[in-house]
């Protein structure tokens, strides 16, 4: 692992060759994002012993992809790349995709689940189009990289632009 100094001092380290940085500010989101999906278990879990058997839930399905939903978030937060952040964010959409068509017997919720996926799919297209381009002009993905060719540039060219727009529409 690499040590680096972050802003304001904070130290950090990198692994998988740059693609996750460990920081205070990612450890400290991860501790919250950790605690609120724990409290987010427990109150739901009331409803799930009494509606389980009529909307067609297994008890255990539900935990498990929050708990997916939850890995995906904690690497979407120490991502450090384009493409690690690309990566994690559909792994996040996935499991959330997952949760809106859990509902076995609700029409309405497999039919959303299927909505939610298809515009899932052409936000994602977006959004890899618009990482690629930004990959083609600047030839890197590490968010440091792509700060200092940012701020190296005079203007910004028209079709790091239209990348910047198609990253914009993908999110």
């Amino acid at each position: 692992m690499v040590h680096f100094a972050g802003s304001g001092g904070t130290a950090g380290k990198f692994s998988y060759q740059e693609y996750v940085v460990q920081d205070y500010y990612a450890l400290s989101i991860k501790y919250y994002l950790t605690l609120c999906t724990i409290f987010f278990l427990f109150i739901t879990l009331e409803y799930l012993l009494e509606h389980s058997a009529e909307n067609g839930l297994n008890l255990v399905e539900f935990p498990l992809v929050i708990c997916f939903a939850l890995f995906f978030m904690l690497l979407l937060v120490s991502s450090y790349n384009l493409f690690g952040a690309y990566l994690s964010l559909e792994g996040l959409t996935f499991s959330l995709y997952i949760l809106a068509g859990l509902s076995c017997n609700s029409q309405g919720s497999q039919e959303a689940g299927l909505k939610y996926f298809c515009l899932g799919g052409l936000s994602s297209g977006f959004l890899l189009y618009g990482i690629a381009l930004v990959f083609i002009i600047t030839k890197t993905l590490n968010f440091s990289a792509l700060k200092y060719v940012f701020n190296s540039l005079a203007e910004l060219p028209l079709i790091l632009s239209f990348a910047l727009i198609f990253i914009f529409f993908g999110f």
